[in-house]
């Protein structure tokens, strides 16, 4: 892919394929791009021999076309190969921390900014056009009650949360939730770096705990 798109941006649209070394570009790019806009694809090859190495990158202009391409497309076969594919999300390649966005949890949850004034019931609203979810969850106060200004909705694919998050009122901010393995992973990385030697430049956290 090299220089020719930002492979990051926007997050999660560029997806990890295991296919073929027998596969061309033209295949690949057939079978994906049914699913949205494609990017690029990168054949990865090797360095002597130039030849496919079985594995590919496929970048898509939105989060939502590389989790459909991932459902619709992860253990099928392409090009009468018998072999089926794998597909998942590629990590970034900014992080420094491995994420793991592909167990059947990961990628199906929003955080959201809302008016303290908002509750299940409005977030609900605001959401269940896009597809079936599975909750929609206001932090609140432990000793008040009180909204904190923003939550958490759960959708059962991963594909609608990013549909969801690219369409829904912007003034909600919805990102992405992090899973909560990234989370421990990073607390404990920050961690390590305050409390002695390690590396500089520990990222700080981008949310809010999770429910």
């Amino acid at each position: 892919m090299g220089d020719r798109v930002n492979s990051d941006f926007p997050p999660f649209s560029r997806v990890f394929v295991v296919c073929s070394k027998t596969h061309k570009e033209e295949d690949v790019k057939s079978a994906f791009q049914q699913y949205g806009a494609v990017e690029d694809v990168w054949m990865v090859k090797d360095r002597m021999t130039k030849e496919n190495k079985g594995i590919c990158y496929v970048k898509f202009d939105k989060a939502s076309s590389a989790a459909l391409a991932i459902e619709s497309l992860d253990g099928t076969t392409l090009g009468g190969e018998p072999k089926p594919i794998k597909a998942m999300i590629a990590s970034s390649k900014n992080s420094p921390i491995k994420t793991d966005y592909n167990d059947e949890n990961a990628r199906t949850r929003l955080f959201v900014v809302c008016p303290k004034e908002y509750t299940e019931e409005d977030l609900k609203l605001k959401f269940e056009q896009f597809g079936d979810y599975d909750y929609c969850n206001i932090i609140r106060d432990k000793q008040t009650g009180e909204s904190k200004g923003f939550g958490y909705v759960k959708f059962i694919k991963a594909s609608t949360a990013a549909m969801a998050m690219e369409n829904c009122d912007k003034s909600l901010k919805a990102i992405i939730a992090e899973p909560k393995s990234v989370k421990f992973a990073r607390d404990a990385l920050r961690d390590a770096i305050r409390d002695g030697p390690g590396v500089p430049g520990a990222p700080p956290p981008r949310y809010p705990p999770s429910p």
